[in-house]
């Protein structure tokens, strides 16, 4: 199973070229385009509205709509991760085989660093108190 970063690749990919890519017929009028959705045997020439200044889709006929990898999904009959590796491969941009790393654990020596920070700064406080605390009965007295 290979993994695409939907995040990369919307960053890198805009909706307009996915268009072309799958050769969706759309008429553009400024940000706008409008066609017949491959997906849907109803609806007319203008069902499926793409706007490029929201990378966004909608589908009337279907009553859908999302980002350019919903609507590779929607128009092609196949599952987002599949639609995203698809795009991927015809953009050139590279799917990992295996599943996205982890964030890094912090290493014990850095969690032992935090606990000495946060005890440090404790007994800094504890200390105020009672430095505080002594002005205050040395002035009662």
């Amino acid at each position: 199973m290979t993994f695409t970063d939907f995040a990369a690749l919307k960053e890198k990919v805009k909706i307009e070229d996915v268009c072309n890519l799958y050769d969706l017929k759309q008429k553009w009028k400024g940000n706008q385009g409008r066609g017949p959705c491959p997906a849907c045997p109803k609806g007319d020439d203008r069902v499926l509205a793409v706007n490029t200044q929201k990378a966004s889709f909608y589908c009337f006929s279907a009553r859908t709509g999302g980002d350019l990898i919903a609507m590779i999904a929607h128009t092609q009959g196949i599952s987002q991760r599949d639609a995203a590796a698809e795009i991927a491969k015809k953009v050139g941009l590279d799917s990992s085989p295996t599943t996205p790393k982890s964030p890094p654990e912090k290493k014990e020596d850095d969690l032992y660093l935090e606990t000495l920070k946060d005890m440090i700064e404790d007994l800094e406080q504890r200390v105020s108190a009672l430095e505080e605390a002594k002005v205050v009965k040395l002035r009662a007295t």
